[in-house]
């Protein structure tokens, strides 16, 4: 009977360790370092950030510092509020929760964002940056070697204009988790992103923007946009707002309010394929641009 019981607990340990290989869970990544929320048991990577450092899953990383610094990450002006990482050796598997430990940043403005860079021809560096600057207006500002960028975390900015300005190969930008609430300035903040495919605004909160002058010129590869989550109830720049978006065929305004509007030059200049649809019930936008909407509608 003894004997029996202990073959029994063999043959069930075996076919327990059986059904894990083929489950895939016979691995590190099960053990105790997943979060599984729907049951798949994703790895989450967890950033922690202070004022001097980043830790990711419990390593700790050293910003580069003089020579080793890449260029063409972040504007020059923001070196000294800048902390850079290089992260080539981290599996992100596209699943983030950044974390901010330290007192001395948690209510002031801050950025922190996931970039892979053009390092040269056949190699892509990937960095994380971490900016505690009170404004963070051009930080990104004309790094053609910018391929894909993911903020994680944005909180107190007020002024993002010319934030991305000039990233012409940037081809990725996920701004899922980016945080809008305090921004007065968004002008020409994507201008020049002449790659970008794809733009998914439908989380920014615009209540307190007063400037999207030029904000999309140049973004010459988007083929539609919807901005009808956009409040511009206190907007009063939308000049050159889609300059030379030569490829759009769709755009979304149904929300948009006008009133205070006092520029709205060239706002649909060199907009050559928007034959596809226009929405907007916006009178002023109506009466200035009237003509081209009822022709790109056509």
């Amino acid at each position: 009977m003894y004997c029996n019981r202990i073959i029994f607990i063999f043959v069930l340990s075996v076919f327990s360790n059986i059904y894990n290989i083929n489950c895939g869970c016979f691995c590190n990544s099960c053990k105790g370092n997943t979060t599984s929320s729907n049951g798949e048991g994703i790895k989450k990577i967890i950033i922690k950030v202070t004022a001097d450092s980043i830790n990711i899953d419990g390593k700790n990383l050293n910003k580069l510092e003089g020579d080793s610094k890449p260029k063409g990450i972040i504007y020059i002006s923001y070196f000294n509020y800048t902390n850079i990482y290089n992260v080539d050796d981290v599996d992100f598997n596209n699943n983030y929760e950044t974390v901010i430990e330290d007192d001395s940043i948690k209510n002031k403005h801050y950025i922190i964002a996931f970039v892979e860079v053009q390092k040269n021809i056949k190699e892509l560096g990937r960095y994380i940056i971490s900016c505690t600057n009170n404004e963070t207006n051009g930080l990104f500002l004309g790094c053609k070697t910018i391929k894909k960028i993911l903020l994680l975390k944005s909180e107190n900015v007020t002024n993002m204009s010319n934030m991305f300005d000039g990233c012409s190969s940037l081809k990725e930008l996920n701004l899922s988790s980016f945080s809008t609430n305090n921004v007065t300035n968004m002008s020409f903040m994507f201008s020049g992103c002449s790659s970008l495919k794809k733009l998914n605004l439908s989380n920014f909160n615009t209540n307190n923007v007063t400037d999207m002058s030029g904000m999309f010129n140049g973004c010459s590869s988007l083929k539609e946009l919807n901005l009808s989550n956009f409040n511009t109830n206190n907007v009063t720049g939308m000049s050159y707002m889609f300059f030379k978006c030569s490829s759009l065929e769709e755009l979304n305004l149904s929300n948009f309010n006008t009133n205070n509007v006092k520029y709205m030059y060239s706002m649909f200049d060199g907009c050559d394929k928007l034959k596809g649809k226009v929405t907007t019930n916006d009178k002023n936008i109506n009466n200035k641009y009237g003509q081209f909407i009822k022709n790109a509608n056509k």
